[in-house]
């Protein structure tokens, strides 16, 4: 499960006579990773199915991106309820899940949760082992004063092993719904005991800013404007520039 999923749930909910159903999952996760939603159910006709898509801020169906999107919603294997995977689009923004429950092929009801799928921003961090013997440690990255677990698949965090002598760098993706304009952080030692020197490059005083990229079209806009009124000016005062009558040539004697 990637890591969007320990930051929000999302759940929505409706009772109807005695149907009940909702839908359940984390509310954002990072570019090209898979996610996965619970529709839970209970005391549904048998006839009555699902169908699932996921679209984005326009309207438009994002294709291949939802894996068991649709089935009947009898009693299965995991109880009253169906796992939906869904792959974030590879572009980031915002999209919706929309769920259909279908009551004898008719519409009964729809349940939609927000979904946004954000870049991933890689943290960097170098640690110094100035000591004859490697060192063996746990190391945590704290993010804007909060410790960050990083995904499992950059092993980045748990014991790490500095080489004598030598440097570790270490890499954490740092996945958050929304990015904040600055970034800062460090690296910590963990409550993992380690024996060995000091090590160089952990606490507060390594710490290390980066800002989100924003990109923006407003200085483009603004030299476009000038240039137009530039242009503007140059051709009112060509256009209602005097022109100078010298005269007819006059004739050869």
């Amino acid at each position: 499960m990637a890591i969007a999923a320990a930051f929000g749930l999302v759940v929505f909910s409706d009772d109807a006579s005695a149907m009940s159903y909702d839908l359940s999952g984390a509310d954002f996760a990072e570019v090209d990773t898979t996610e996965s939603f619970k529709l839970s159910y209970n005391g549904m006709p048998e006839d009555a199915e699902y169908v699932a898509k996921l679209v984005d801020s326009n309207g438009n169906e994002m294709t291949s991106s939802i894996t068991s999107g649709s089935g009947n919603l009898t009693k299965g294997d995991s109880g009253y309820e169906k796992s939906i995977s869904v792959r974030a689009p590879k572009d980031a923004g915002n999209y919706r899940l929309v769920v259909t429950i279908l009551i004898a092929d008719e519409e009964f009801t729809t349940l939609t949760a927000p979904f946004k799928a954000v870049e991933a921003v890689t943290l960097s961090a170098t640690l110094e082992n100035k000591e004859a013997a490697q060192r063996t440690l746990e190391i945590l990255f704290v993010v804007n004063g909060v410790e960050y677990s990083c995904e499992e698949k950059d092993k980045v965090t748990g014991m790490v092993t500095i080489p004598a002598n030598g440097t570790k760098t270490l890499t954490c993706e740092y996945v958050v719904k929304d990015l904040p304009s600055s970034v800062t952080y460090y690296l910590i030692e963990g409550d993992t005991p380690a024996f060995g020197g000091a090590i160089e490059g952990l606490g507060p005083d390594y710490s290390h800013t980066i800002y989100a990229e924003q990109t923006s079209y407003t200085w483009l806009e603004v030299i476009a404007v000038i240039v137009l009124v530039i242009m503007a000016i140059i051709a009112i005062w060509v256009y209602r520039k005097p022109i100078k009558n010298y005269g007819k040539p006059k004739a050869r004697r």
